[in-house]
């Protein structure tokens, strides 16, 4: 038996049969209050380009969302569409967030640097694995 939170079921044997993640995501459309009365801090996208939209459109409704670009137009026309993203004029407010998903090619490596300082998880779609290797010590 598995337990999931006050209630126990026994796990599926059939797990194909479930909805697959994108279809459970796309049915969550709401950000469930936290019952505990905290206040979730946002998820931070760095980037407006096709990556960063996409994750915009993920994740919309189900947690807090802060967006930043250097084309602050860009970020706006986001804010457009979904209108529960939070557009940050400075890459230094995104400080503030959990977790920071960077959507350049190359991020700065000063932005970086402090984000991880400031103790926020940082996640990049840049496939450059050396880039990165300098950070390492920082997140520790």
């Amino acid at each position: 038996r598995v337990r999931r939170g006050d209630r126990r079921c026994t796990p599926c044997p059939w797990p194909w049969r479930h909805a697959s993640p994108a279809r459970r995501l796309a049915a969550g459309r709401h950000v469930e209050p936290c019952p505990h009365g905290r206040v979730m801090p946002p998820i931070g996208i760095a980037g407006a380009g096709v990556v960063g939209s996409r994750i915009v459109r993920m994740l919309d409704g189900i947690h807090p969302l802060a967006i930043h670009d250097r084309a602050v137009s860009a970020a706006r026309e986001i804010a457009v569409a979904y209108p529960s993203v939070d557009v940050v004029d400075r890459i230094e407010a995104l400080d503030d967030c959990a977790v920071v998903v960077l959507t350049q090619p190359q991020p700065g490596g000063d932005v970086v640097a402090r984000l991880l300082r400031a103790g926020v998880h940082v996640v990049s779609v840049s496939g450059v694995p050396e880039t990165w290797r300098a950070y390492l010590p920082l997140a520790s």
